[in-house]
């Protein structure tokens, strides 16, 4: 059975934010891509919600790599999966609020 995979404001933000900068800069192929790997990485969260590895293990919060620069965290309960950011590989860890 799936597990229910939900948006937060701030994974929603993050998303099209990257979303801009690689239609921007990249164009149209690589944000397609970008957004078939989110996609992807998704229903595999749903159907596995434990299935990437812990990056906070107080807050059961998982961390998948979407591509070498993005990865998204997620919270994962027994009863759902809270989407909270697409994060920039390349900025401080220390300002991911969780």
């Amino acid at each position: 059975m799936k597990t229910p995979v939900f948006l937060t404001s701030k994974s929603e933000l993050t998303f099209w934010n990257n979303i801009a900068y690689l239609q921007d800069e990249w164009g149209a192929k690589v944000t397609n891509e970008f957004i078939e790997k989110v996609n992807n990485a998704i229903e595999n969260i749903s159907n596995t919600p434990h299935l990437y590895p812990i990056y906070s293990k107080e807050n059961n919060i998982h961390k998948c790599i979407i591509v070498k620069k993005i990865t998204l965290c997620y919270k994962s309960q027994s009863d759902r999966v809270d989407l909270i950011a697409f994060w920039n590989n390349y900025q401080n860890p220390n300002k991911l609020k969780i």
